[in-house]
């Protein structure tokens, strides 16, 4: 798009070069004509006061064409840069880099321009607003990831335990005290994994905004003494 800009612009300003040099030629020769003809009359002993006032207006007037073609040929360039090509380089500045710049120059443009250096506002904000919600699902599934690992990791400790001392009473011959001993472990550890699997169901509501987590102080000695009581196994 920007390619086709620049080639555009460039035919534009060199079609109005070109119509400039074109009219410039034209006036010149006209210019160059009439001098010869009023040097001809000269040189025949034409000497009339309103003819001589005729061809010297005549020959300011072209001169005068010239100037005012040069002029409003450059006023014309100055005019379109201005207007309209400095404006849609600004847009395009803006759709290729996201230029805040850009777009906060467009919008202070009276017209269209305004109106779209707007859309482009829009635009940028709601891309933004995807970003940050692209960024916060991402961490959302990092998170979700690391919390699955790690409850993995502790629902196995009490099935482990569970599996492991069911296999020991089923296949050891034990005394009644090595048994309700087992049986404790199992039992317990049974507790725990309910434990974690209601842990697991309200993690699940507060994702869902089915209920609101309640925020208390919490006292680490005590959470440090019943994880080691969780997982110890005599």
């Amino acid at each position: 798009m920007k390619k086709f800009f620049s080639t555009a612009k460039k035919k534009l300003y060199s079609f109005l070069i070109f119509k400039a040099l074109v009219l410039i030629l034209f006036f010149i020769f006209s210019y160059h004509r009439i001098d010869a003809f009023y040097a001809n009359l000269v040189i025949s002993d034409v000497n009339n006061e309103a003819v001589n006032v005729f061809f010297i207006g005549i020959k300011n007037t072209f001169l005068l064409l010239i100037a005012l073609t040069i002029f409003f040929t450059a006023f014309g360039m100055y005019f379109t840069h201005k207007i309209i090509f400095r404006p849609i380089g600004y847009i395009i500045s803006a759709l290729d880099k996201r230029s805040i710049k850009c777009i906060k120059i467009l919008r202070t443009i009276p017209g269209e321009f305004a109106t779209i250096g707007n859309l482009l506002q829009e635009e940028n904000n709601q891309n933004y607003l995807l970003v940050d919600a692209k960024l916060k699902a991402e961490e959302s599934d990092r998170l979700k990831s690391t919390f699955l690992e790690n409850l993995t990791h502790e629902i196995r400790t009490p099935m482990n335990a569970i599996v492991g001392f069911s296999e020991l009473m089923i296949t050891i011959d034990l005394t009644e005290e090595e048994k309700r001993e087992y049986i404790a472990i199992i039992h317990k550890s049974g507790k725990n994994l309910i434990s974690i699997i209601d842990d697991l169901i309200e993690v699940s509501r507060i994702n869902s905004n089915q209920i609101v987590p309640n925020y208390s102080n919490l006292n680490i000695d005590t959470c440090l003494e019943e994880l080691y009581e969780a997982i110890k196994i005599d």
